[in-house]
């Protein structure tokens, strides 16, 4: 079990820019923006043969990882938020986030933003 003093340091030392070293399937605790394509329709009437059938619009989503007898994620998106157990899931959505660490109060702001 990962000790509470121990938790966030490689997350603080991310913040501080500091580029901590990352193993795959071992996430870190934190407070990240996670990076998520949205797909949708293309319905411009005026669209031209050869024009894409689809609209693709990225957008970052805040996130909070955990650990607590296991791997927990929190995305808060559109008002609703999602939990996630599945640690290969969060190991995956780790690896495109931990580069993008938050403070915890920007984390909280963006969360209240999403309501």
């Amino acid at each position: 079990m990962i000790a509470a003093d121990d938790a966030f340091n490689w997350y603080f030392d991310e913040l501080a820019g500091l580029k901590p070293e990352t193993t795959p399937g071992e996430p870190k605790a934190g407070f990240y923006l996670l990076r998520r394509r949205l797909v949708t329709p293309n319905t411009d009437p005026n669209r031209k043969p050869g024009d894409s059938r689809n609209k693709v619009r990225t957008i970052h989503v805040p996130v909070a990882i955990w650990h607590d007898n296991g791997w927990h994620m929190k995305v808060t998106q559109d008002g609703i938020e999602e939990f996630w157990r599945d640690p290969e899931k969060i190991d995956s959505a780790f690896a495109t986030c931990c580069r993008n660490a938050i403070t915890q109060s920007e984390y909280e702001r963006l969360c209240d933003e999403n309501q």
